[in-house]
């Protein structure tokens, strides 16, 4: 049995080391293939991990990557620090040489990513297995607990798309009462590695202003036959691999219910909590001739959310929705000659929600989404340039209706087409992309031009400058939208500094970043509804952001500090303020420890903010107050009793603190809003079946 742990969990069985290229700077997705056919990549920096089994003296190994020449070693049993070199691939074709870039740590918007895989996602404690909670670590980023979404550079939750193989994900949420943290509905093990852009972005990316997520598939060779078998304290789940020499497939079922968890801790803010879940995937992958690979994926699932909540005037709310989600995609990609490749992609999502007392008691709500998306694009590649142009539209259907008193309904439809082009040029240490997103909206009526700018420099081996200025652009939100569409792009400028250190194991980065809104819709409310609609609403974010990777023999530790000043005017507020999502300092502590006595892996979380602004019912610029500091200590226990089997134990918010994200106003009094379940634990069994037997930490 082999396992390949991206993270460092030093035992006596374990190999580790780095590929390098022959300058000694670290690769990355390097294949890494082992005589019984199954195959792992390198993470970043080139660090390679490999567990063998008690009864393994040693492995053959191959070291494979485009551009590189193939190496094959052998490694023996508690050998550190190995250095696998790699010599360049000199490719002909007629007059054409392509030699490797040695400085791709400053391409394409490198330096001002964070790129993290699924197994640093599922080992973090606040994560639970979430991609989205997953990356409260990294720099620039928040996220509120009766919320969930990301909160990047001092944006609203709503400025951020999340993307799978280059193709939006139509919403990626899930079902959640409220004053509870979404999910992600996609599980972590699906993918290769999580990219996220919060400095600046590609023109390839349009319709969102402060951030994108990209999702990347698993590829082919990190396809293996398993049979993996989950049941936890709040369901179920089987997931079944199969692989053949040019196909792979994983099909997924799961089931979830809280009921066992409610019945057994119960939530504190609702006197009755039930959800539940069917959730159904299957992921495809076929290997075409000349080097094609069509990829793709359904994900559908039926939702269900009741609870019964005290609203601050001591009626009982009690809240009933369902949903019914189904989304779809398939990607071509073949490359058209050395220099050429070609990307095909089409998705949509299908999302019917409906249900009563969702804001006041005995109110109904119904919503009907359809949307779909085709992309078309072709690149070009050389040592030294890049041009990458592209065609896409996004279509979307929408029936909302809303009713209390009398009914609100909103009936639209949009085609968001966009054609983009950037330009890569690169020379010695230094790197620059230069691209242009056009956009349209015909529900709009309107269109915009968004420049883009990257500069990266690589001052030696380890250090990394980097700079991005932008301008990008999104459509007015949903809850707009429902009642008017003559209104234009809302506008943001952005502009960031990087500095990025990696040597080994560690890494340090700091950010800059200055942000400039207008055209934010604004509106004003007459008995509770919005009324005369705008685009006066402007504001700035501006702050630092720190973050420090580093491994101590078997500790693992991530520290994270952002400062970020928000002042805004949007919606219908009358005055520059500070918004109550946003926390001037925030910091964040992760660390994971490796018992090899023991087999078992632990986990630690801490985060703490200073609070967030909050104003009156009246939002009485004079009414400015700061809720307490919030704080938030999570732990977990993974253990390996075999090889196969993994028993892991999560506790969130162990010291049960009440968070205050805001308050409840009446006539006769006052209610701190609070998150809906403080805390929360997670037991879970997992049990992988297949020839190799192989289970690493990701499949929780």
């Amino acid at each position: 049995m082999i396992q390949l742990f991206p993270l460092c969990l030093f035992a006596q069985d374990m190999i580790t080391g780095r590929v390098l290229n022959e300058d000694g700077q670290g690769l990355e997705q390097v294949t890494i293939a082992f005589d019984h056919g199954e195959a792992v990549l390198s993470e970043s920096n080139g660090i390679f991990r490999i567990l063998l089994g008690p009864n393994q003296p040693f492995v053959n190994v191959t070291f494979s990557c485009i551009g590189y020449e193939q190496k094959k070693v052998k490694l023996y049993k508690g050998e550190r620090d190995v250095q696998i070199f790699l010599k360049d691939q000199v490719n002909e074709l007629e007059t054409l040489m392509v030699r490797p870039s040695k400085y791709g740590r400053v391409r394409d918007y490198a330096a001002q990513t964070v790129t993290l895989n699924s197994f640093e996602i599922v080992t973090n404690p606040s994560a639970m297995g979430d991609v989205l909670s997953g990356l409260k670590i990294t720099p620039g980023v928040q996220q509120n607990e009766n919320d969930g979404r990301l909160i990047i550079h001092g944006g609203s939750p709503e400025e951020s798309n999340l993307y799978l193989d280059g193709l939006l994900l139509f919403n990626p949420y899930t079902l959640q009462p409220k004053n509870s943290e979404v999910r992600s509905r996609f599980s972590p093990d699906l993918f290769r590695g999580v990219v996220l852009y919060s400095g600046g972005y590609s023109a390839q990316y349009g319709n969102a202003m402060s951030g994108v997520l990209q999702l990347n598939s698993l590829s082919p060779q990190e396809m293996k036959p398993k049979m993996d078998i989950n049941l936890s304290s709040i369901g179920p789940e089987v997931s079944v691999i199969t692989k053949h020499r040019a196909h792979s497939s994983r099909t997924s079922v799961g089931y979830q219910n809280m009921a066992l968890y409610t019945e057994v801790i119960g939530g504190k803010s609702s006197r009755f909590h039930h959800y539940d879940q069917v959730q159904v995937d299957h992921f495809s992958q076929l290997i075409l001739p000349h080097r094609g690979l069509l990829k793709s994926y359904l994900n559908g699932s039926l939702s269900s959310v009741k609870f019964d909540q005290k609203r601050i005037n001591a009626m009982l709310n009690g809240s009933r929705l369902k949903e019914q989600y189904l989304y779809g995609y398939t990607v071509f990609t073949q490359p058209l000659n050395p220099k050429w490749s070609l990307y095909l992609g089409c998705s949509f999502g299908i999302d019917h929600i409906r249900g009563n007392s969702l804001q006041e008691t005995m109110d109904k709500v119904s919503s009907k989404r359809f949307d779909c998306q085709g992309k078309i694009e072709l690149k070009y590649y050389n040592e030294s340039f890049t041009n990458r142009m592209g065609l896409e539209n996004v279509h979307t259907d929408l029936e909302s209706r809303y009713t209390l008193s009398r009914s609100y309904q909103a009936l639209w439809q949009n085609e968001l087409p966009a054609f983009y082009d950037e330009v890569g040029w690169s020379h010695g240490p230094l790197n620059l992309n230069v691209g242009l997103r056009a956009e349209y909206s015909s529900l709009l009526n309107s269109y915009n031009l968004a420049p883009r700018l990257y500069v990266g420099y690589q001052l030696d081996v380890h250090n990394t400058l980097s700079l991005t200025g932008g301008i990008y652009h999104q459509m007015p939100d949903d809850y707009v939208l429902r009642y008017t569409c003559r209104l234009p792009f809302r506008k943001a400028q952005v502009a960031t500094v990087s500095y990025n250190f990696s040597k080994g194991l560690s890494k340090l980065q700091g950010d800059l970043f200055y942000k400039r809104y207008t055209h934010l819709s604004t509106y004003n409310l007459a008995d509770g509804q919005p009324v005369a609609f705008g685009d006066l609403g402007y504001g700035t974010a501006k702050g630092v952001s720190l973050f420090w990777r580093n491994q101590w023999g078997d500790l693992d530790y991530w520290l994270t500090y952002s400062y970020t000043d928000t002042q805004i005017l949007s919606n219908n507020a009358s005055f520059l303020h500070a918004p109550s999502y946003n926390s001037k300092h925030v910091f964040n502590m992760t660390a994971k420890y490796w018992f090899a006595s023991l087999h078992s892996l632990w986990g630690m979380s801490f985060f703490i903010d200073s609070g967030a602004t909050y104003y009156d019912q009246f939002y009485n610029p004079s009414s400015s107050k700061t809720t307490a500091a919030r704080t938030r200590f999570d732990l977990s226990w993974s253990y390996l009793p075999k090889d196969n089997i993994i028993i892991h134990l999560g506790c969130r918010n162990i010291l049960g603190c009440k968070n205050i994200y805001g308050y409840e106003y009446s006539e006769a009094s006052v209610r701190p809003i609070v998150p809906s379940d403080t805390p929360f634990i997670f037991i879970g069994l997992f049990i992988t079946l297949g020839n190799t037997h192989n289970n690493q930490l990701n499949s929780l």
